[in-house]
């Protein structure tokens, strides 16, 4: 996925001096020198590499977002597929993962399926009492005992985030499918024994890179299943008129908002943002979807300046 760049970050050396070089990463840190002047550390799972900007529109366009991200208590990821180049915020804070791992562990279950995915999302699975959850969904609805095909709980575990469902899916599959997406995307996130956990905003852009560029069985069934996600009041409000593939996740009581998304067009990219909010407020999800615009257009302004 990071065929872009030429080194990993902590490789060039003093013998590199000269050379031009393209390194991929996120924004760790940024320490403004002066109006144009600043030293940017880069990171990768590598290791960190400090840049000079000395750019000051690309550098006020950094800064702008950032602050408007602190402001708004979240962290943000942003990848555009057509440089490679990513930038991101608050890299190392973990968030709870809520609804939007939900994407990713459904293409860790195809993948686990291999050539056998077809036929494979076609068992059904039989509803357990001890698999009825609250909140999102309708399989809660259903009597103890009621079959469905595993494409079904897919499908509605993504677009109306059926929490039951993805129980279902769950107690079927396990940790091991997650856990081996995550180890091959590079992540340290992993599943222990619960179908949620934490991972910073660029864990979850890692993983939804690798389902919108990897390889894998019934890939085009999951992207037009994130593309029919019914609750669009995030990144999707923000952008009106775009086409999105996302999944959000959303827990009042610890005050988690997030989604998570692809963001189609000429020059298409992820986003993603984490962030905590209060559900009391006048409009919640007002400086979400504020920074969902910001980055969008953060996107387009520095995408010009290559």
């Amino acid at each position: 996925m990071m065929q872009m760049r030429t080194h990993t970050c902590n490789e060039l050396r003093a013998s590199d001096a000269g050379k031009s070089v393209k390194i991929v990463g996120w924004m760790e840190n940024v320490r403004e020198v002066g109006g144009n002047l600043a030293f940017v550390v880069l990171r990768d799972f590598y290791g960190v590499t400090q840049l000079v900007i000395e750019n000051e529109e690309t550098l006020q366009i950094l800064s702008d977002l950032f602050t408007e991200a602190d402001n708004a208590n979240a962290a943000v990821y942003c990848y555009d597929k057509d440089s490679g180049k990513a930038f991101c915020s608050d890299s190392e804070v973990t968030f709870h993962t809520q609804s939007t791992i939900k994407a990713p562990y459904i293409m860790a279950i195809l993948c686990s399926l291999g050539d056998n995915a077809a036929t494979g999302i076609q068992e059904r699975l039989t509803l357990r009492q001890t698999q009825i959850k609250d909140g999102m969904g309708t399989v809660k609805n259903s009597p103890v005992g009621t079959s469905f095909s595993v494409r079904d709980l897919m499908t509605r575990a993504i677009t109306i985030s059926d929490n039951t469902a993805y129980q279902m899916l769950y107690d079927r599959y396990g940790d091991a499918p997650f856990n081996a997406l995550a180890q091959q995307t590079g992540i340290s996130a992993r599943l222990n024994g619960s179908q949620f956990c934490y991972c910073s905003v660029e864990e979850m852009g890692y993983l939804f890179r690798a389902i919108w560029e990897n390889d894998y069985p019934e890939k085009e069934f999951l992207l037009e299943q994130l593309g029919a996600t019914q609750n669009n009041f995030l990144i999707s409000s923000a952008l009106p008129g775009r086409k999105i593939a996302h999944k959000y996740g959303l827990a009042t009581g610890m005050g988690d908002c997030h989604d998570a998304a692809i963001v189609y067009g000429e020059h298409p990219y992820v986003l993603v943002i984490f962030s905590k909010y209060n559900p009391a407020a006048a409009d919640p999800y007002a400086s979400f979807r504020a920074l969902a615009k910001k980055t969008d257009a953060a996107h387009d302004a520095l995408r010009q300046r290559d």
